[in-house]
């Protein structure tokens, strides 16, 4: 990525209120050169006795008129003293305010990316965003978002923020002690760019190095961590472990040697420093102790830079390290957001027509089908069930009912009216149940309405409805006070698959939905509490469209029509 782009970048995704703090900032950063140059100022002054450098001079004045009148037992120089020790003071004291000021900047912004980049996520339709693994995402929502505003964005501005101080700090010293360029100092000068380019463009290597090695580490994490059944079983940690350890080492080995490279340029400018005085020493026809006398500020104000010139270049390679990062999430913070309040209908009529799926594409050319020319309809007041073999499309079907995925040829018409599936789960109201129910790591209340509560009164409001369907589905036990609370013992991780099912069945009726999908709604339960699933069905089925998937024969006595695939 070019300059131009990386500015149309940040141009874009940040808003008018942030530029404005950036602004700030700076502020802040003159405000530190200001303090500087009367720090300097009066250094010179001390040493010297005399200075004639305008506004500072009649500051220091002033100042000097001030503290003699409050301290005038003290010489001239222990007044100048006092006044370095109280300028050092403030300017410690602005810094350090700057630092909170720039970081809750930087890492507000930053926060505020990473949440967006999540929605912008979770707003894509299921089939596209079934496309990428979740390592991707995470990647891409915690590191990547970091990477970009911190680690470019947030070092552009302290790189703008030190130069504006550097600027004024040169111009300060350049009218302080006259200097003459000379062949010597421009070569120099050219030898210690010539460094750091080299640095930067050996930077950016390592950086397009640890963003792929950054992608595979997350990968093998999310994908070792999935398996980790069949790793236990066949003995396997070693082998996985060791891969784990390959992809990190060389990700940390090209941060070892970019830290190292960091501090070179620190070096360099103290050795530039020492030959830039020691040039101008040649220069001069003065002795040792009136070249000190004469050029003591200048050593200490470059002194004083080297550090700003440090973050500079140290900053600069930060960036062209993390610089692949923007690349990454680019395409998703272009994606648009819609915030607007969505009311949703309920489900009368499904029409499927002449519709079709295909599946392992490779080169445009399909491998297998699974689904043919089906053609179906569903009304309220039904439940229909879906028979068929593994692999006949059972599950392709409610997705595609769901809007989950789009079918390879032929429409979908939801209450007569043509839908593009990815409006399916915006416009209607429905009710889903996977075939591999999953729960998070929390309470009842969150798992079942998907929600957090921010209070008890909150939570109050659904515990009744909670109660009822804990009492209906057998999973009374679940019905104490410690699985409502967002307390550690609150979790209900260790659930039999059974157990999870029936709330992973709670959570897709309980808000009420005209359209429930439930796939293999009971594979996990015995004839008991499969009986009370579909008893229950059979209760709320009226002004409902309820559509269900399995291979179960004897629950056909409960279905008004079956569909064979």
């Amino acid at each position: 990525m070019n300059s131009k782009n990386l500015f149309t970048f940040f141009l874009r995704e940040i808003n008018l209120k942030d530029w404005f703090k950036v602004s700030i900032n700076f502020s802040l950063q003159l405000f530190l050169a200001f303090f500087e140059i009367l720090f300097l100022s009066t250094f010179f002054l001390l040493v010297n006795g005399t200075i004639e450098i305008g506004f500072t001079a009649e500051i220091l004045t002033n100042i000097h008129f001030i503290l003699s009148d409050y301290f005038f037992n003290l010489s001239v120089s222990e007044i100048y003293i006092l006044l370095l020790i109280s300028l050092l003071i403030l300017k410690n004291v602005i810094t350090l305010y700057h630092i909170y000021f720039y970081s809750s900047l930087i890492f507000n912004l930053t926060t505020f990316k990473s949440s967006n980049i999540l929605k912008s996520f979770l707003e894509k339709s299921f089939e596209i965003f079934n496309k990428n693994s979740s390592s991707d995402y995470i990647k891409k929502v915690i590191k990547d978002i970091e990477n970009v505003f911190i680690g470019i964005f947030g070092l552009l501005i302290a790189i703008f923020g030190e130069i504006i101080y550097l600027i004024i700090l040169i111009f300060f010293v350049s009218n302080l002690v006259e200097i003459k360029l000379s062949a010597e100092i421009f070569f120099l000068s050219l030898l210690l760019l010539s460094i750091l380019y080299i640095l930067l463009h050996f930077v950016k290597k390592l950086g397009n190095i640890r963003a792929i090695n950054e992608i595979k580490l997350f990968k093998t994490l999310t994908e070792t961590l999935s398996i980790f059944k069949e790793i236990k079983i066949k003995n396997k940690s070693k082998l996985f472990v060791n891969r784990f350890n390959f992809f990190l080492n060389k990700y940390y080995n090209s941060r070892v040697v970019v830290g190292v490279i960091n501090v070179i340029p620190k070096f360099v400018f103290e050795i530039f420093i020492i030959l830039f005085l020691f040039i101008i020493f040649k220069k001069q026809d003065l002795s040792i102790d009136q070249f000190i006398l004469d050029y003591s500020v200048l050593a200490l104000a470059l002194l004083r830079m080297i550090p700003s010139f440090a973050k500079i270049s140290q900053n600069w390679s930060m960036i062209f390290f993390n610089i692949k990062a923007v690349e990454y999430i680019e395409h998703d913070l272009k994606n648009e957001k819609n915030n607007s309040k969505i009311i949703k209908k309920n489900v009368i009529q499904i029409s499927l027509k002449n519709i079709k799926i295909n599946f392992n594409q490779k080169d445009k050319k399909f491998l297998s089908k699974k689904l043919k020319n089906i053609n179906l309809e569903f009304k309220a007041g039904k439940i229909y069930g879906i028979f068929g073999d593994s692999g006949t499309g059972k599950t392709s079907l409610l997705n595609i009912i769901a809007g989950f995925i789009s079918p390879f040829k032929g429409e979908l018409f939801i209450n007569k009216k043509k839908i593009k599936v990815n409006q399916v789960t915006k416009k209607f109201k429905i009710g889903f149940s996977s075939q591999n129910s999953s729960i998070i790591d929390e309470n009842l209340y969150t798992n079942i309405l998907l929600d957090y509560p921010k209070n008890e009164n909150e939570n109050r409001l659904f515990k009744e409805k909670i109660d009822f369907y804990l009492k209906e589905f057998n999973l009374k036990k679940f019905n104490i006070k410690k699985f409502f609370q967002n307390q550690k013992t609150s979790s209900i991780k260790n659930m039999s698959g059974g157990e999870i099912q029936r709330i992973a069945i709670i959570r897709s009726i309980i808000d009420d939905p005209s359209l429930i999908l439930l796939d293999e709604p009971t594979s996990s339960l015995d004839q008991k509490n499969e009986k009370k699933i579909f008893e229950h069905l059979l209760k709320i089925k009226k002004n409902k469209i309820i559509i269900v998937t399995t291979h179960k024969k004897e629950t056909k006595k409960y279905f008004d029509e079956v569909i064979y695939l």
